[in-house]
């Protein structure tokens, strides 16, 4: 059973320096979506270490001027590749020493 730490908005804004209204703001854009935890008739958020990660990369381009819709398209842009590259890479291993046959020379 693989169980990974949540944390709850109040935390997930301590640890990124954002403000309550702004995390909210990101969720209900689509920024990230959190986990919905129920307890009783109410529902808590949980991110993940993920979520942070991401919201933190987007975070730093937002610091740096981006708009906050541009800046998680461009981290999701850049994983997408960086998962790309990845895969390319894993391909490559499992391939290593494959020869593709060679097409006979011989009149058409």
């Amino acid at each position: 059973m693989n169980i990974t730490k949540q944390y709850p908005p109040k935390e997930v804004c301590k640890l990124l320096a954002l403000s309550y209204r702004q995390l909210e703001y990101w969720v209900l854009i689509g920024v990230v979506k959190p986990r919905l935890e129920p307890h009783g008739k109410k529902k808590y958020q949980k991110f993940s270490h993920e979520d942070l990660r991401f919201l933190k990369e987007v975070k730093t381009l937002t610091d740096e001027g981006y708009l906050v819709s541009r800046a998680a398209e461009k981290v999701r842009k850049l994983r997408r590749q960086k998962n790309g590259d990845q895969v390319h890479k894993e391909n490559m291993k499992e391939n290593k020493g494959f020869q593709p046959p060679r097409m006979s020379q011989g009149p058409l």
